[in-house]
């Protein structure tokens, strides 16, 4: 069994049989403080995820999201279940969601959930073959000023604390760290 706990509630639950296992750490930004977004290098676009073929980027998010850190195995996303969770989402912003293109191929993309002036990078990814190209960065940033042009003031996010690259990019781009929590797993008997 898994639960989340407050860094503060751990003692409580290990007394109830819970092993702390990974933090998740939350980061804030204020769009004022945004990096500006670079030229996009030759063969490179950053199209916003309206008016893409929602197949394509479920084939992307499940390419890109297979080895995404956690304690739980991470199992790839139906069409139906993909649509359903993600795409049909009601926060989903898909004009300030950024999807990174090379060479007419989606490699990359960063997803923007919105509430009034405030909004959640609910995933940022990119496919294993393209890492480490700054894409990931590219596509977050560039949803970053999207969402900062439609009146969004402040950015959240999350990540499991394995997931160094991803931590690297957010601090590159200013988030600072707001919270954390842990990943709690007991066994059943």
């Amino acid at each position: 069994m898994r639960t989340w706990a407050l860094t503060e509630s751990l003692p409580f639950a290990r007394r109830h049989g819970f092993t702390p296992s990974r933090e998740l750490r939350y980061s804030a930004l204020d769009l004022r403080a945004t990096p500006p977004l670079p030229d996009t290098p030759d063969g490179v676009r950053l199209p916003p995820l309206a008016g893409l073929d929602p197949r394509r980027m479920h084939t992307l998010h499940v390419g890109a999201s297979s080895d995404e850190p956690g304690d739980a195995p991470t199992d790839a996303l139906s069409y139906a279940s993909w649509r359903y969770e993600v795409w049909d989402n009601l926060g989903l912003d898909r004009a300030a969601s950024t999807a990174v293109e090379v060479d007419g191929e989606l490699v990359a993309f960063s997803l923007v959930k919105r509430d009034g002036d405030r909004m959640w990078s609910d995933m940022t990814a990119t496919l294993p073959a393209f890492r480490g190209r700054g894409l990931a960065r590219l596509a977050k940033l560039a949803a970053l000023h999207r969402a900062r042009a439609a009146g969004v003031a402040v950015a959240y996010t999350s990540n499991d604390e394995a997931n160094v690259p991803m931590l690297a990019v957010n601090e590159r781009l200013g988030y600072r760290p707001v919270a954390a929590q842990w990943s709690c797993l007991a066994e059943l008997s």
